[in-house]
């Protein structure tokens, strides 16, 4: 089967650990309000809530990759999803659209050359593209985002890269809080299962929601109370089971009620003031 897909058995994905871009918390004080972090993480207590998802992913047995140390990167080079987007030649290098984030996506070159992942293709200016702007809905089909963080060039160019085989669906995502927020199409959007998707309709655009309902697509509303909370951002590791933040009790009672098995863990220093949750943390690079 294909890896191109937000749902399907999770088998390898890339991850890094808050030790790996900070190496004590005075880096941590030194960094997060230049990068417009709503509070300073706590190093230790960051690094234990990601060993948490990483236990929390490998029941699936899937191969947990984890990136080198690289203290020239921001601590926002946790939220690796951002950096690079799987396509069926390879993989696409991101172009980031916060300049703090630039060194991130040719950080990993090496290591994508190390697991034989060919390169399809580079973004380049004046194009930006973030992987939390991009989804699978199937293989043939790749959503994007059109935000602060993923422009119109960057779509552009993945169109060009992916070639006539795959169709990709731009959606203009609303302003929100501005240019210097932290706002993704995945900000909004979760896919679940293969008829299952997690949203918060408030700010989908409407052709989003007018596509996913002619595909068939079931779409769980998350409460306004829990869109903050990151109910939204919600990790599929296959076969009905999820990861997604504590906090968000009545979203996840509706994920109960629809059968699927849920793990979650604590993000209040790797999620919460950084805004990248479960689906920010970790970059798919294979299921099946």
């Amino acid at each position: 089967m294909s890896k191109f897909s937000e749902t399907r058995l999770l088998k390898q994905v890339l991850l890094r650990a808050p030790s790996c871009v900070a190496s004590s918390q005075s880096d941590v004080t030194r960094q997060w309000r230049e990068l417009g972090y709503s509070s300073a993480p706590d190093l230790e207590a960051a690094t234990i809530e990601h060993d948490a998802l990483v236990s929390a992913i490998a029941t699936t047995g899937a191969e947990i990759i984890m990136a080198e140390e690289n203290f020239d990167l921001s601590l926002d080079a946790i939220y690796v999803r951002d950096t690079a987007l799987p396509v069926p030649t390879g993989i696409i290098l991101a172009r980031m659209g916060k300049d703090a984030r630039s060194p991130e996506p040719e950080s990993l070159v090496a290591l994508f050359e190390k697991l034989s992942i060919s390169l399809a293709g580079t973004i380049q200016a004046p194009g930006t593209l973030e992987g939390g702007d991009c989804l699978w809905i199937d293989p043939q089909t790749l959503l994007i985002g059109r935000t602060w963080r993923t422009n119109q060039s960057g779509i552009d160019q993945v169109r060009a890269i992916v070639g006539p085989d795959i169709n990709v669906c731009a959606f203009d995502m609303p302003n929100h809080k501005g240019p210097d927020d932290v706002f993704h199409l995945m900000s909004v959007l979760s896919p679940i299962s293969e008829t299952l998707v997690v949203g918060y309709p408030p700010l989908m655009p409407v052709a989003l929601v007018e596509f996913l309902q002619s595909r068939g697509m079931e779409i769980l509303p998350v409460p306004a109370t829990e869109f903050e909370t990151m109910g939204c951002n919600i990790l599929a590791l296959g076969n009905n089971r999820v990861v997604m933040l504590q906090g968000n009790p009545l979203t996840a009672q509706l994920l109960l009620t629809r059968g699927i098995d849920i793990n979650e863990i604590a993000g209040d220093h790797i999620s919460h003031p950084g805004e990248g949750g479960p689906t920010c943390l970790t970059l798919p690079l294979l299921r099946g």
